[in-house]
C-alpha cells in the first residue's frame, strides 16, 4: 500500500513540476563537486543528498529531530534544474537509489542555477523546511 501511494504521489509530482521546468536528459560526464556561488551562511551540518533522503525516508520524526530548520550543506548529484508552478527556481539532488526522489532546493535568486546541469555534482547549502515527496529545502545558496 505504501509503494501505491508514492507511485500515486510521484505521478502527481511529475505532472505538476516537470510540465511546467524543461526537461533534460541527464549528463553524466561531470564528477567534480562544484560549489553554489554566494555562500553567505555557515552550514551546521553537511550530509549527502542520499542520506538525507534516507533519514526522512526512515523516519520523518527523527529526521525532522536533526534536520528541521537547521541550516545544512547537502552534497549531490543534481538530476533536474527548472522552476515550480509558482515560478520559483528549485534543484533537485538525487535522494534515492533509483534517482526519482530526493531534495528539492529552492532559491530565491534564480541566476545561481543558470550554470548547473543535470549529473553534476554540487554543494548546496540551505535550510530544511519539510518532507513530501521530496526532502524541501529552502532559502538554497
Amino acid at each position: 500500500m505504501k509503494l501505491l501511494k508514492k507511485i500515486g504521489l510521484f505521478l502527481l509530482f511529475l505532472l505538476l513540476f516537470t510540465s511546467c521546468s524543461p526537461t533534460t536528459m541527464p549528463n553524466f560526464t561531470n564528477s567534480a563537486i562544484t560549489p553554489i556561488p554566494q555562500q553567505t551562511t555557515v552550514p551546521s551540518i553537511t550530509v549527502s543528498a542520499t542520506t538525507l533522503y534516507a533519514a526522512y525516508e526512515a523516519n520523518t520524526v527523527s529526521a525532522d529531530n536533526l534536520y528541521k530548520n537547521k541550516v545544512i550543506a547537502i552534497e549531490g548529484k543534481v538530476l533536474n534544474v527548472g522552476t515550480d508552478i509558482l515560478g520559483d527556481a528549485y534543484v533537485i539532488l538525487a535522494g534515492d537509489k533509483y534517482d526519482v526522489w530526493g531534495i528539492q532546493c529552492y532559491f530565491k535568486n534564480p541566476q545561481a542555477l543558470a550554470n548547473l546541469t543535470p549529473g553534476m555534482n554540487v554543494r548546496i547549502t540551505g535550510e530544511v523546511d519539510s518532507y513530501l515527496i521530496n526532502v524541501i529545502v529552502k532559502d538554497c545558496h
